[in-house]
């Protein structure tokens, strides 16, 4: 059994590697997108982090400090 702090390293790393894997996919389109359409989408994605955090019991601020970010 992991410990609580080993639990969230291992999510967050799961998140992170999630999170990797969409920017390399961006990266390959070669697409460049800007305005309010990626603005509007960039607050879901962020929205949507922070509730998959807050629903694992994690705290955003450690996670940040644990991705490095």
């Amino acid at each position: 059994m992991l410990s609580p702090m080993q639990q969230t390293a291992a999510t967050a790393t799961d998140i992170w590697n999630d999170s990797a894997a969409v920017d390399e996919l961006v990266k390959a389109t070669k697409f460049t997108a800007a305005g309010p359409l990626v603005e509007a989408r960039t607050r879901e994605l962020l929205n949507g982090l922070a509730r998959s955090l807050q629903s694992r019991g994690i705290d955003a601020n450690a996670y940040l400090q644990l991705t490095g970010q």
